[in-house]
Parts: structure tokens; C-alpha cells; sequence
């Protein structure tokens, strides 16, 4: 029983339940950068890791190092740079998102509903753990 006597009848959705519509558009984003159909710079200046959920963070922060060094960001440069972090395991995520299926003039729209995503977790991480607080089931 929650505070107040009341009981609640829905539970928050697990921090790592994704929608696989924000799966989806992370995928796209990190399409772009790798397949080098886009100038980059202002896409990557947009973005941050928390952006990212799972092994998609890390493909992201490959792509940063790759970029910020003045290096290519493509598929062969950021899975080095992912073996080379021992993080090879996200090889195959990262060939998931150059599968083509985006479009690299809408970036700005993928953005800003990796925002949009990123800002939901947050609500939800602060709803779970008010309900944690209150204990409310």
C-alpha cells in the first residue's frame, strides 16, 4: 500500500524498456555519421552521449573520438576504435545502423527526437524513484 493508503494500479515502464521508435532514430543518427553521406560537424555538435541508450552510447562516443581527433567516422575507423576499447561486442549494432533506411537531410528532426527520448527517461527515472520513495507499488 502507497502513502496515503492508496495503491496504484500502473508501475512505472523499466528505465530499459525502449520504444523501438527512439531504438530506431538513435540507429538513423549513428547511420549518418558512419556512412559519410552527411558533413558531420553540425550533426555531431548536437548531440551528447545521454542521447544514447545501450551499446548505441558507446558506438556514439567511438564516433566523437574518431571525429574529435580529426579522423574519418566510418564503419571501418569506429569499429577499430571499438575493438581497440574492447567494445568490439557492439560490431554488430553498429552494422544495424548503416542498413540505409534514413534520410541524412532529416537529421534535425532524428535529433530532436533523441531530445525527446532523453528527456522522457529522465521523467521516468524521477517518477520510479518517487514511487520508490512513497513506496508505491
Amino acid at each position: 500500500m502507497g502513502a496515503g493508503g492508496r495503491t496504484s494500479k500502473t508501475k512505472p515502464k523499466p528505465m530499459n524498456q525502449l520504444t523501438q521508435a527512439s531504438i530506431t532514430t538513435e540507429r538513423r543518427v549513428l547511420g549518418i555519421l558512419l556512412c559519410e553521406v552527411a558533413n558531420i560537424a553540425p550533426i555531431m555538435g548536437e548531440l551528447s552521449k545521454d542521447m544514447f541508450t545501450q551499446g548505441r552510447a558507446e558506438i556514439f562516443e567511438a564516433c566523437k573520438h574518431n571525429h574529435d581527433a580529426g579522423n574519418p567516422v566510418n564503419i571501418a575507423t569506429v569499429g577499430k576504435t571499438l575493438v581497440d576499447r574492447k567494445q568490439g561486442s557492439h560490431a554488430f549494432e553498429m552494422a544495424s545502423c548503416t542498413d540505409g533506411i534514413y534520410n541524412a537531410h532529416k537529421w534535425k528532426v532524428y535529433v530532436a527526437h533523441l531530445q525527446e527520448a532523453r528527456q522522457e527517461r529522465g521523467l521516468e527515472a524521477i517518477k520510479a524513484d518517487l514511487m520508490r520513495d512513497f513506496d508505491i507499488e
